[in-house]
């Protein structure tokens, strides 16, 4: 029987509960729906499947941690299986808790999945795993994605994997692993008999670590999927693994995204498609590939009778680049996902890519977000869509389409028998295009999300698309984030979804909604059987709008997820949905995956499923610090599993901070702390300091836009002095001067982790730009982080020395340096 493990305290214990949670986290504006289809489209990596968004929201990646849920959405189903899996991913362990892990449940079976992701597991914690396993001859798979791993645990994770026979599947990435940990691991590679999985994707393994693999690939014969994007791999990476590719019988996905591969790369990953038997999916997004990269690519595509996926998003090809795709499309048999969003390819190549989208027998999903297309490209999607026969997936999000690029593709809707999502948020769309889009709704027969949000939409635009759900009988996502939509726009939507028999995501973040567009929607929740998830964040909703919403949550039995994060409700509104969901029928099986609403957290009870509470923006005061942390404390610290508390833009002074920062004492799951934009002095800067001394969980502190002062800074730096775990501190606009900066300047020297200090917007002068200076000596500095200092630094016009002794800058960091402030300020070396 397959098991899963849970928590340090609830081993074994299963999850039947429904799932209820409140809002998403840090949702963003501009929201695409979930995808639906995907049972004929070729999977990727959750990582790669945004990478197309990156160049239109560039901290999607953040996002993308943020949201990512930290209880599963539904009860695992058991199943008649020998597998025994070991699931401790995202639970904060240290290597303190892995002595734990291992008596409870490494050595009292077998176990076939190891899984820790997202921990913070270092070298020694790894010995620790690689000690218990030694005798396990059934382990299948180890995922040790995101945790604090060098070369050093590489080697131990080797030494033991060398002598299993059953082993499949290695997760490393986000590591620190690098070309020494890249060489023992090809070592590995080059003599397993059953490895078919391995990603070491940003680790910093560069050219030299990907000629490892290379070389050690030649002789394996069995790898599937290996993963290596984000590891400053340019064109001599690509070459070995291209030359590598070409004689491998197995090799199946290979992502080399987010590297530095320019067309000479592109060339040879070219040459080797041409000749591989095996490959169907190659990720290349976000390099330097121009037009020329993409032709290469292109010839390549029309003899492969394999690749059915190409990710090139975030490059820099245009519209000629795209007519060499298009031809290659025209031959190819096999590709069905093309991703080019984030490129510059305009009308004539959308024209390009058009024509042979008519002819198409294989194409089913096309991403061209943020390619500079007017409505005359739309037009000519539009005219192929008419034709298509395959195409389920069009993103052309960020484009300039406009209402009359909107009627074209109306016009389409109308026609498509396969057309299912339509993306076309950010588009200068207004009311017009809206109606020439919900015109075309009413009689689509297939098309089940579209996403309109950041566009001028409007009322009058929310009201044309009521009136087409009305008709619709597909229809299960509507997105109209960021569309000046006000109380009339939500009236119009409310009664629409009181009848609905299908929609079941209703997204209206970034709007103008006050509490009575809040009632007129609460009213259509009563009544609704089929709305799951309402985001309506960052509009203006007041403690009036809160308490109708929660009144209709108490007869509500479909709602999983309502987003209210950025609004104007106060303690006294959140109090009402506090009130509204210990009183629902459902109260004993609810589970907050992330909130973003004030005082849910007075229920005590749900604090022990917490991962991530979000309070940006809702006037807290003192009174509600006062309540969060009387929550904070009354939870069982065995039972805890906060890690991020985001309580920035209110109005917390000192003595607020005071009553939290008692509650974090001996706190041990608490990574990130944002506090900016209150109201803490000097005093409550030493209240958080003494809770947090010892930390060591603590990775980010938030105290921007404060009045920290220099006194604030001090007591900061002595608490922090000799963190192990701060990556980030920030003390923007706190009027600190050269005298803080001096204290700060201890932390800096003393730090092994620290790689974010934001001072900006404060008074530290010269004499404290010196202090800092002073303090990067022998702090592990490379290259790059030499060249961040010549641009940040450049402008100085009185510094009157740089030390960076003791650290690992070569001759091309001194470069920059020296470029910037004249080889007789600058003092590098050992």
């Amino acid at each position: 029987m397959a098991s899963k493990s849970g928590s340090l305290k609830d081993i074994d214990k299963k999850e039947s509960a429904r799932i209820r949670s409140l809002d998403i986290v840090n949702e963003p504006l501009r929201m695409l729906l979930p995808i639906s289809g995907y049972e004929r489209v070729p999977t990727v990596t959750l990582k790669e499947a945004v990478i197309p968004l990156t160049s239109l929201l560039t901290e999607v990646q953040h996002y993308l941690k943020e949201i990512e849920p930290e209880v599963p959405l539904l009860p695992s189903l058991p199943q008649l299986s020998s597998q025994k899996i070991v699931d401790f991913s995202k639970q904060h362990l240290t290597d303190d808790d892995l002595p734990t892990v291992i008596k409870t449940e490494l050595l009292q079976t077998q176990c076939t999945h190891l899984r820790l992701q997202d921990n913070h597991i270092t070298d020694d914690g790894v010995t620790y795993i690689a000690t218990a396993l030694r005798d396990n001859q059934n382990l299948v798979e180890i995922d040790l994605t995101n945790n604090k791993i060098t070369h050093e645990g590489a080697v131990r994770l080797a030494n033991l994997l060398h002598t299993r026979q059953k082993f499949t599947t290695l997760k490393l990435a986000s590591n620190n692993i690098s070309l020494k940990g890249a060489q023992h691991l090809a070592d590995v590679l080059r003599g397993s008999k059953t490895l078919t999985q391995l990603d070491l994707s940003e680790n910093q393994i560069s050219d030299a670590g990907a000629q490892q693999l290379a070389d050690a690939l030649r002789e394996n014969k069995t790898l599937t999927l290996l993963y290596l994007w984000a590891n400053k791999i340019s064109d001599a990476g690509a070459q070995h693994l291209a030359d590598a590719l070409r004689g491998s019988k197995t090799i199946t996905e290979l992502n080399l995204s987010g590297n530095q591969i320019s067309d000479a790369g592109a060339k040879h990953l070219a040459d080797a498609l041409r000749g591989s038997k095996t490959l169907t999916q190659l990720g290349v997004s976000c390099n330097q590939v121009s037009d020329a990269g993409a032709q290469h690519l292109a010839d390549a595509l029309r003899g492969s009778k394999t690749l059915t996926a190409l990710f090139l998003a975030g490059n820099q090809i245009s519209y000629a680049g795209a007519q060499h795709l298009a031809d290659a499309l025209q031959e190819s048999k096999t590709l069905t996902i093309l991703v080019l969003s984030g490129n510059q390819i305009s009308d004539t190549g959308a024209q390009h890519l058009a024509d042979v989208l008519r002819g198409s027998k294989t194409l089913t999903g096309l991403f061209l977000a943020g390619n500079q297309i007017s409505y005359a490209g739309a037009q000519h999607l539009a005219d192929a869509l008419h034709g298509s026969k395959t195409l389920i997936l069009l993103d052309l999000s960020g484009n300039q389409i406009s209402d009359t690029g909107a009627q074209h593709l109306a016009d389409a809707l109308r026609g498509s028998k396969t057309l299912t999502q339509l993306n076309m948020s950010s588009n200068r769309i207004t009311h017009a295009g809206a109606r020439y889009l919900a015109d075309a709704l009413r009689g689509s027969k297939t098309l089940t999300q579209l996403s309109l949000s950041c566009n001028q939409v409007s009322d009058a635009g929310a009201q044309h698309l009521a009136d087409a759900l009305r008709e619709s009988k597909t229809l299960i996502g509507l997105d109209l984030s960021g569309n000046q939509i006000s109380d009339a726009g939500a009236q119009h939507l409310a009664d629409v979804l009181r009848g609905s028999k299908t929609l079941t995501g209703l997204f209206l973040a970034g709007n103008q909604i006050s509490y009575a567009g809040a009632q007129h929607l609460a009213d259509a929740l009563r009544g609704s059987k089929t709305l799951t998830q309402l985001n309506m964040s960052s509009n203006r909703l007041t403690d009036a709008g809160a308490r109708h919403l929660a009144d209709a949550l108490r007869g509500n039995k479909t709602l999983t997820q309502l987003g209210l994060s950025c609004n104007q409700v106060s303690d006294a509104g959140a109090q009402h949905l506090a009130d509204a969901l210990e009183g629902s029928k459902v109260s004993e099986s609810v589970h907050l995956v992330s909130v973003g609403i004030c005082y849910i957290c007075t229920l005590s009870r749900l604090m022990q499923t917490l991962t991530g509470l979000f309070l940006s923006g809702n006037q807290i005061t003192d009174t509600g610090a006062r309540h969060l942390a009387c929550v904070l404390r009354e939870s069982k610290v065995s039972e805890r599993k906060l890690s991020v508390l985001d309580l920035s833009c209110n109005q917390i002074s000192d003595g607020g901070t005071q009553y939290l920062a008692d509650a974090f004492r001996g706190n041990k799951t608490l990574t990130q702390l944002n506090m900016s934009s209150n109201r803490i002095t000097h005093a409550g800067a030493r209240h958080l300091a003494d809770a947090l001394r010892g930390s060591k969980t603590l990775t980010q502190l938030g105290l921007s836009c404060n009045q920290v002062s220099d006194a604030g800074a001090q007591h900061l730096a002595d608490a922090l002095r000799g963190s192990k775990t701060l990556t980030g501190l920030f003390l923007a606009g706190n009027q600190i001067s050269y005298a803080g900066a001096q204290h700060l300047a201890c932390v800096l020297r003393e730090s092994e982790t620290l790689i974010v200090l934001d001072l900006s917007g404060n008074q530290i002068s010269d004499a404290g730009v010196q202090y800092l200076t002073d303090g990067l000596r022998e702090n592990k500095i490379t290259d790059a982080g030499a060249q961040h200092l010549a641009v940040a630094l450049g402008g100085s016009e009185t510094l009157t020395h740089l030390g960076m002794l003791m650290n690992q800058i070569s001759w091309l960091g001194c470069q920059h340096l020296v470029e910037v402030f004249g080889i007789e300020k600058v003092r590098v070396g050992f």
